[in-house]
This record gives structure tokens, C-alpha cells and sequence, in this order.
């Protein structure tokens, strides 16, 4: 009678194995589709910070930027999760 779990207690070798290795193994970040946007999150430097204004002029300017978005495109929150206004 087999165990239901024959791979528990055993050396199993990972099926990407070899291609991590030989560097042929393909990460979601390696796939290029066409008309594919990538995107950059930009967050605060400081912990806890209070941004009381976002400066998107620059970045507007880049050639090749398709959207930025920032708290201003967010849909409103019904509860806050804390006190600070």
C-alpha cells in the first residue's frame, strides 16, 4: 500500500531546477508582449509621512509616459483606518 503523500521524507529534485541554472528559465519580468506598459511606484522616502502635495509636471513631459496616476485618482474611502487629517 502507497502512502498518500510519497514525496514527504524524499529528495525531490525542483522541476525549474535547470533552468534557473542554466539561466533559460523565464521570470515574469523577462516576457515583452506587444503594446506592454510597465509601471514604477514611487513612495515616500520617510516613514509615516504626511504628503500634502504631488508634483507630476516632469513626469508628464517624459516622452513615452502613458498614465500617471496619484491619490487624486483613487475612489474615496468610506472609513478611514486611522485619525490623522
Amino acid at each position: 500500500m502507497n502512502p498518500p503523500f510519497s514525496v514527504v521524507g524524499h529528495n525531490v529534485t525542483p522541476v525549474y531546477g535547470t533552468g534557473k541554472v542554466t539561466g533559460s528559465l523565464k521570470f515574469p519580468a523577462d516576457i515583452v508582449l506587444p503594446n506592454m506598459l510597465w509601471m514604477k511606484i514611487l513612495r515616500s522616502p520617510h516613514a509615516h509621512a504626511l504628503i500634502s502635495e504631488v508634483d507630476t509636471s516632469k513626469a508628464e513631459k517624459i516622452p513615452g509616459v502613458a498614465a500617471i496616476l496619484s491619490y487624486k485618482d483613487r475612489r474615496p474611502r468610506k472609513f478611514l483606518a486611522s485619525r490623522r487629517s
